[in-house]
């Protein structure tokens, strides 16, 4: 049996049903399923949450269907995940939302045809940014989703996780950690709002229109967090140099903060360790050994390593 046929059996139920309610004689072989796109684990997290489909119904209409996958349930909570996504979809800053199949662990979305997933040179264009950071804000704005999550908590979580499945760790993992703990402290010091947001700023995580139009999608780390843990993990994907990090914060926040743009670079390099250990969790117990997660993984300890050795991270630290 190939892997993909428990996701393609998910997929066709979840669709059934969503036509079930809306043409109740619709018969299931007229339902066509077709990969969406080539999943990656790098040089970019693509895809690999879950199993994408792009379903065409009887009536030539599509939709594009996940099916999240057994691997994903080390590192995403489905139901906060899912829930995100019909909030963003009201707001109109995500993809519509047509059916949620929990049971299955499946999401029918509308298919937005005419948008790209992005990569990080459209990152590299101002409105686009723009246009990111709105989208990411609005979400704010709404109600709590009711998980909190801290990704020092998770670096906690996921440290342990390694340990206890013999995952191979960098030499110099207690160092990255230990150092990044600091931030933590430092930042429970200063005190912090949560907020819901997105929480993950991997460039694939949105849709681009012709218009430079944004759509948010992936809410696989959605959660209630300080809003600056969320534009961390942006700023880290999308700012090469420190320039470039600053311009983005004064975009998101209006002017320059001191304290707040070294909390938020500190939350920045933390992502890194955290999606660290992610890949290497993946790369001991996945089923999928075809996907590079060691290779992400190790990718991402680098860019944690060199932050934490820079002068300016101890900076960061007394400023927060």
């Amino acid at each position: 049996m190939s892997e993909l046929d428990p996701h393609r059996g998910r997929a066709t139920a979840a669709v059934t049903a969503l036509l079930a309610e809306q043409a109740p004689d619709a018969a299931e072989a007229q339902i066509v399923l077709e990969p969406a796109f080539a999943v990656l684990a790098s040089p970019g997290w693509h895809g690999v949450d879950g199993v994408h489909f792009k379903a065409t119904l009887p009536d030539g209409t599509r939709r594009h269907v996940k099916s999240m996958h057994e691997d994903a349930g080390h590192y995403v909570e489905v139901r906060t995940a899912f829930a995100a996504a019909k909030v963003a979809a009201g707001l109109g800053i995500g993809p519509r939302v047509d059916a949620v199949d929990l049971g299955n662990d499946t999401l029918v979305m509308e298919d937005c045809a005419g948008f790209r997933t992005g990569t990080l040179d459209r990152l590299r264009d101002p409105e686009i940014v723009a246009n990111l950071l709105r989208q990411r804000q609005a979400f704010h704005k709404t109600g709590a989703l009711g998980r909190q999550v801290s990704v020092f908590d998770e670096i906690r979580r996921f440290h342990d996780a390694c340990r206890s499945a013999g995952a191979p760790l960098p030499a110099d993992i207690d160092w990255l950690v230990d150092n990044v703990m600091d931030a933590e402290r430092a930042i429970l010091a200063a005190g912090f709002d949560l907020v819901p947001a997105h929480g993950d700023g991997n460039a694939s995580n949105f849709l681009v229109g012709p218009d430079k139009q944004v759509l948010l999608v992936d809410w696989d780390r959605a959660a209630d967090m300080d809003p600056f843990a969320d534009l961390g993990s942006f700023i880290v994907e999308a700012a090469q140099q420190e320039p470039e990090a600053r311009g983005i914060f004064m975009m998101a926040h209006g002017a320059m903060d001191e304290a707040l743009f070294a909390r938020t670079m500190l939350y920045g390099i933390a992502d890194h360790l955290r999606w660290g250990l992610i890949g290497f969790l993946l790369a001991k117990v996945s089923t999928r050994p075809s996907l590079e997660f060691l290779k992400y993984g190790s990718w991402r300890f680098f860019h944690c390593r060199q932050a934490v050795r820079e002068p300016r991270f101890a900076e960061r630290l007394r400023r927060v």
